[in-house]
């Protein structure tokens, strides 16, 4: 298995005793594999989820990552997450909100076609190294988190989500402008606001 990335297909019985020999993979793709996320909860894994600490990159597709151990306790490291096509994720309770919590090295999060997706979670002001945020065909998506965004944050990019969204995001009138203004490159639609 190769050292810096590793592409986990579609595949309907995926063995954790294949990723034995994945020791110190940098970047992971999982596409559209359910039961493998479901099994990263058992006990039997946890020496395979260890050896993801060096992973920087994570792309999941398909999957339920809410209540994905993998990504609440084990993803310290992640430098790069993209979440896409994630339909169960429709909002962000107390008990999932802390998904991102322990994502503390995270600079890039990009939230794809996720059609369910209503609203995003308050914890998001909690990354402080988060540099680029995207949010891309969220056609459910009408408001940003209470708090501001991170400071830290360099790039906003939002596409083909709700108009209520990009009418609350307009620049200097919208009403969550000030929690974005601070953003160096804020792109909506593909018109650049600043």
């Amino acid at each position: 298995i190769a050292k810096k990335g590793f592409w986990v297909p579609y595949h309907h019985d995926v063995k954790m005793t294949q990723l034995t020999t994945v020791t110190t993979v940098s970047s992971l793709c999982i596409f559209n594999c359910p039961k493998l996320l479901a099994r990263f909860s058992s006990p039997v894994t946890n020496g395979v989820v260890a050896s993801f600490q060096s992973l920087r990159s994570l792309i999941v597709d398909h999957m339920r990552i809410l209540t994905c151990p993998l990504l609440r306790e084990r993803l310290e490291h992640i430098e790069n997450l993209d979440i896409q096509d994630c339909s169960e994720i429709t909002t962000f309770t107390a008990d999932n909100e802390d998904v991102f919590l322990h994502l503390r090295s995270l600079q890039s999060l990009c939230i794809s076609g996720c059609n369910n997706l209503q609203s995003l979670p308050s914890s998001l002001s909690s990354l402080e190294s988060l540099d680029k945020l995207i949010l891309w065909n969220c056609p459910e998506l009408e408001l940003l988190p209470d708090e501001q965004l991170p400071l830290s944050l360099r790039k906003l990019e939002v596409a083909l989500c709700n108009p209520v969204l990009k009418d609350r995001l307009r620049k200097e009138c919208g009403i969550d402008w000030p929690k974005i203004a601070h953003i160096p490159w804020v792109e909506i639609d593909g018109e650049i606001l600043q």
